[in-house]
Formats: structure tokens, sequence, C-alpha cells
């Protein structure tokens, strides 16, 4: 059976949240967060989250939507993310661009097809880190890298039988 992929959007915007949603809801599963708590929890609580979505204002709250980059960067490293936003701050666009981000998508009435094709590519390089990554092999007897290795999702080699 074949299993939708699973995006997060978060946007302080609750009708441009809906009306992204109703867009990509038959080809994926769509989680939606209207604030950055909220976004930091969904992805602390779901793992199978495969691409995240963000606006950069999130108007009246403590955070915005490069905290919640460096945040999910830090925390999610493997989960590629996108910007969709309405910011015209060039300062803080700027600011967005500068991070490890697989597109930013300026808010306009054509936005649509721009998303759907910045979600392939976010899920296309996801594929192919963990391609690249199921092949790789440390092997160590030292305690401390053996834990370093587990906590960064990497299984060392059983060296209990030299």
């Amino acid at each position: 059976m074949y299993k939708k992929p699973t995006i997060l959007l978060a946007d302080d915007d609750v009708k441009l949240l809906r009306s992204a949603e109703l867009l990509l809801q038959d080809t994926f599963k769509v989680l939606a967060a209207t604030d950055v708590a909220q976004a930091k929890a969904m992805l602390t609580h779901n793992s199978n989250i495969e691409i995240a979505v963000f606006d950069l204002s999130f108007e009246g709250q403590d955070e915005d939507g490069l905290s919640l980059i460096d945040w999910t960067l830090k925390n999610r490293p493997r989960t590629p993310i996108a910007v969709l936003s309405g910011d015209t701050n060039t300062k803080r666009v700027v600011e967005a661009m500068q991070r490890q981000l697989i597109d930013f998508i300026p808010k306009t009435s054509e936005y649509e097809s721009d998303l759907r094709s910045a979600i392939a590519r976010g899920l296309e390089l996801r594929k192919t880190s963990e391609r690249n990554s199921a092949g790789a092999c440390f092997e160590t007897r030292s305690p401390a890298v053996r834990k370093l290795l587990e906590q960064g999702r990497f299984r060392p080699l059983d060296t209990s039988n030299p």
C-alpha cells in the first residue's frame, strides 16, 4: 500500500494553511501548525515528517520563522526546509536564504506549482541523503564514539567479538 509522504506546513495565516492543505492533501499527509511552538512540537513528536515548509513571519509570537529554521536545522538536520513567505523585509529574506533551504517561495496567487516543485525536490533530496547514509559503516571500540554514532542514527558495528 502506498504511504503518502508527510509534510509540515507552519504559518500563522490560517486561510493560507487551509488552502495549502486542500491543494496538497491528495498527494501528501499534511500536518499544519499556526505557531512556532506547535511546529517544534510536531517536529519533535513526528519522526515521519519528511519535509517542512515554514513562513518567516509569525505575527505577535515570541519566535519567528528564522528561529524555527535554525531549530529545525539543529534538531532535525535531515528534514529539508522550504520557505513560503510574503515577508518583504529584505534583511530577513536574505538571512533566510543564507540558511540551508531547498527553496524560498514568495506568497503570490501563483505559489501552488512552486510549492509542489519545492516539495518534490525536498523529497528527492531526502531519498538521496538516506541512500547515501544507508551504506555508511563506522567501526570503533570507544564507548564515547559509539554513543555519538547511535545518537546520529548510525548503527555501530558489533565489536564485542574481536
